[in-house]
């Protein structure tokens, strides 16, 4: 009996977790599908033969506009444009500290190709310094790359979405928030089925190499854990710092001074603030969580590999955190069911509390399923609810600002901001969230003031709505802010583990990271609640303190967030490296 539950067990982790992965994935073309049942224009559903730019036909983005300039659409609305000039950017830095990585820990050992007793099992031999160090490159690149591609899907997936969910909103608040969450669901399901496809076809690539030693391929794999905070500390900066720049110019400018209504077509910086939700609410966000969900899942594989219950086991044994991952999409796919099929949205009220009970069932079904074993990674099990979710929110926000240049009924865009606010609160449970990220969002929103105030000023015809603002130059400041500003609190967070743990040595580094972790947990806890209170643009005091709030929950908040993450999973990569060569300064001076 005993061996006929081993053997149960191994095929069901051999199958279970492949075959969720593959049916989150279809589950998610399932909700797109739906979605894409709403036609955005007459003309598109009857005949087809509308022409269309960036995925919208040309009658929506008239609509969406206000104007008759498709010229200035194509220039301006450019997500897609934003968000590849960044990850350029960013793929040289990932390109540098690939090269770093590769000979940090190749010469742990001198570059040597010899096998060498294992660090927590002396009995045992371990593949070489050499193999653990270019495995890890490898999964570091190919954390960075999976994170890009989430990043990228929920981009896609968000400015598919969000014209939609202002058409349906015409038929009342329960239409638009199914089709808002159905789209959030397409962004959860496939960030979470692909994260886990991901990491169990490379763990199971890399076997093919270091057999049953559990202590390197785990090792090794923690590179796709660092691979994805990588990428989504810039996604998150830059991402955090292009939206509030424009969102506080428009801000600023538009209701206080010159008393508009959010996201007036008049505003010059209206379409930067639309295209900075999806670059930081959703492309920084689906990296960001993908970040967290890798890292926690490393960390149990490793944690796994090295304790003396877990060397003499087999693999399918070392993929028991990837099984409660697999879990946590079926019991995902569950509950969205209910918000999407099992209860009706009829009126605002009960908006929230129908996106609160996706939270409680899914977690409330996870917990039956684990207690509270790998906490951490069973509070991330449920990433494709709270993903959908917090990308429902942004959604439902794009969907307000298009309702609005567009001048359709004040009566749409009141149930999309319910969407939107409701979104904004639950969203809070939903996603956790430094004095350098803050200080350049500021700088940048100023620029973006002086040009929103130059416009006014020197256009003609502009409060008027006879004359056009120049959208082209407010995005191209944000996109120039995101890219410059980015850099340098990337490079903060990611040199502080090499230099301090080369310099220091270990029980430094472990000092740091203490320091890290409980200064970071106050700070962005503090931002996350700083002054944000969207909505109350009729009172001018509360647009200030918007103003003042936004870049402290929206960009320092979630980048703190990952710093904690992203310095531990650092030194943990790099830990042979740091107990072999590191405490220079202690060995020399």
């Amino acid at each position: 009996p005993a061996m006929g539950v081993a053997l149960l067990s191994d095929l069901l982790t051999e199958v279970l977790i492949p075959v969720a992965a593959v049916v989150g994935i279809v589950f998610a073309m399932v909700q797109w599908l739906v979605v894409s049942k709403v036609k955005l224009s007459p003309e598109v559903e009857s005949s087809g033969t509308g022409n269309s730019k960036n995925g919208y036909s040309d009658y929506l983005i008239e609509e969406e506009e206000g104007l008759n300039d498709h010229n200035v659409v194509v220039k301006c609305a450019e997500i897609q444009s934003a968000i590849s000039e960044e990850y350029q950017y960013v793929g040289i830095f990932m390109a540098v500290f690939a090269i770093l990585i590769f000979v940090f820990l190749g010469s742990v050992e001198g570059f040597s190709m010899k096998n060498q007793p294992c660090t927590y099992n002396k009995d045992k031999t371990c593949k070489p310094a050499l193999a653990n160090a270019f495995f890890s490159t490898l999964s570091f690149l190919l954390g960075a790359f999976t994170s890009v591609v989430s990043g990228f899907l929920g981009m896609k997936i968000a400015t598919y979405a969000n014209a939609r969910t202002t058409l349906e909103a015409r038929k009342g608040v329960g239409k638009a928030f199914i089709t808002a969450f159905r789209s959030g669901a397409v962004m959860g399901f496939l960030l979470a089925a692909n994260g886990l496809l991901v990491l169990y076809i490379s763990i199971n690539l890399f076997k093919l190499y270091y057999g049953e030693d559990w202590e390197g391929l785990f090792e090794a794999i923690t590179g796709y854990g660092l691979g994805g905070s990588s990428m989504a500390l810039f996604g998150r900066v830059g991402g955090g710092i292009y939206t509030k720049a424009a969102d506080v110019g428009a801000d600023l400018v538009g209701k206080v001074e010159r008393n508009i209504p959010e996201d007036d077509p008049r505003n010059p910086a209206v379409i930067a603030d639309n295209v900075g939700d999806n670059v930081g609410d959703i492309a920084g966000m689906g990296s960001d969580l993908f970040g967290s969900y890798a890292e926690s899942s490393c960390a149990a594989l490793v944690v796994a590999s090295i304790s003396s219950f877990g060397i003499n086991h087999e693999l399918t044994s070392m993929l028991y955190p990837l099984l409660i991952s697999s879990m946590g999409i079926i019991v995902c796919l569950v509950t969205t069911l209910f918000a999407t099929d099992f209860f009706e949205i009829k009126t605002v009220k009960e908006i929230e509390p129908a996106l609160k009970k996706q939270l409680i069932i899914s977690t409330a079904l996870m917990t039956v399923g684990i207690a509270i074993v790998i906490a951490a990674l069973g509070m991330l099990s449920t990433i494709a609810t709270g993903l959908a979710i917090d990308a429902y929110g942004p959604i439902s926000d794009n969907a307000g600002g298009i309702a609005e240049m567009a001048g359709m009924s004040h009566r749409i865009r009141e149930r999309t901001d319910a969407l939107d606010a409701a979104g904004n609160t639950t969203a809070a449970i939903g996603k956790s969230s430094c004095n350098l990220d803050r200080r350049r969002s500021h700088t940048q929103a100023l620029k973006m003031v002086e040009e929103v105030r130059r416009q006014f000023n020197n256009i003609p015809g502009l409060m008027e709505g006879s004359a056009k603002p120049d959208y082209a130059t407010c995005v191209k400041i944000s996109t120039d802010a995101s890219i410059k500003e980015m850099i340098p609190p990337g490079a903060l967070v990611m040199l502080t583990p090499l230099v301090v743990g080369t310099l220091f040595g270990v029980e430094t580094l472990s000092g740091v990271l203490a320091g890290s972790l409980v200064s970071g947990v106050q700070v962005a806890s503090e931002h996350a609640r700083s002054l944000g209170p969207k909505g109350s643009d009729a009172h001018k005091a509360a647009v200030i303190g918007d103003t003042i709030g936004d870049p402290l929950k929206d960009t320092s908040g979630p980048s703190l967030n990952i710093l904690i993450k992203l310095m531990a999973v650092e030194s943990l990569v790099f830990a042979p490296f740091f107990a072999t060569h590191g405490g220079i300064l202690f060995k020399y001076l």
